[in-house]
C-alpha cells in the first residue's frame, strides 16, 4: 500500500479528525516559514 493510499484511507475513516490535523499543520508551516 502507497503512503497516498494510506492517506486517503485514513483522510475517509476520520474525515473532521484529519481535516483539524491538516489545519493545524498549515498553521503551523505558516508560522515557522513566517519566522524563517
Amino acid at each position: 500500500m502507497s503512503p497516498l493510499e494510506l492517506v486517503i484511507n485514513f483522510f475517509a475513516r476520520s474525515n473532521f479528525f484529519t481535516l483539524v490535523i491538516m489545519l493545524w499543520l498549515s498553521i503551523y508551516f505558516i508560522i515557522t516559514f513566517g519566522i524563517l
